[in-house]
């Protein structure tokens, strides 16, 4: 009995057709064409969620720089108004240093504290502006002209008071202008400068006593 590859050979013998010397080498026999496979494209109408999921995903991301942004501050009073006069102190809450021109106390310093109840608190200590402050002024607004009062104090009694504008500058401080005469000089010279003095006060806002 032949062996199984003489069988084979037999086989293929009878059936595979003949081929001569010549197409072995001038023909690519039994080679099928292969094609790369490529992912089908997306149709134009399956591509709308995915774009509207990729904007999404780009509103957040913005957002959450802008978020890491603003919290990577130094924790100051948040002081986001236009520079010009402000209407209330809930722009400018919060605890402000007094820069210059130089009190002439010793070189203490004072800070003073706006709430938004019309407030302001006045002392040389953070830690008691605002509980124990030395002196509280009372605002009045009538759109940016601020009227400013005080019980007690350096000023006499009933106090008459003094109008003025209380300005947010480029930098991010606050000035007091005047805008009258105010019957306290005491507290007119504390909030503007000395009176003799050509420069004017300016508040730096602070991290404390929000």
């Amino acid at each position: 009995m032949p062996d199984l590859a003489t069988q084979i050979r037999v086989y293929l013998d009878d059936t595979a057709p003949p081929v001569t010397f010549d197409e072995i080498f001038t023909e690519r026999i039994g080679l099928l064409q292969v094609q790369p496979d490529r992912p089908r494209p997306i149709p134009v109408r399956g591509r709308g969620p995915l774009i509207a999921i990729a904007a999404a995903v780009l509103v957040l991301v913005i957002g959450a720089a802008a978020a890491i942004l603003t919290l990577s501050g130094d924790g100051g009073n948040d002081v986001d108004t236009l520079p010009g006069p402000i209407a209330s102190f809930e722009d400018i809450a919060g605890t402000y240093l007094r820069r210059g021109p130089d009190l002439g106390i010793m070189g203490t310093k004072v800070y003073f504290l706006f709430l938004n109840d019309g407030t302001i608190h006045s002392s040389s200590d953070t830690d008691l502006i605002a509980d124990r402050p030395t002196v509280i002024y009372e605002a009045r607004f009538e759109g940016t002209t601020v009227s400013i009062t005080q019980t007690g104090g350096f000023c006499g009694q009933p106090d008459q008071g003094g109008t003025y504008e209380i300005r947010v500058l480029e930098n991010g401080n606050l000035r007091f202008v005047g805008l009258d005469t105010d019957t306290c000089t005491s507290r007119s010279g504390l909030l503007l400068g000395l009176v003799d003095s050509e420069v004017t006060a300016e508040y730096e806002p602070l991290s404390v006593g929000r």
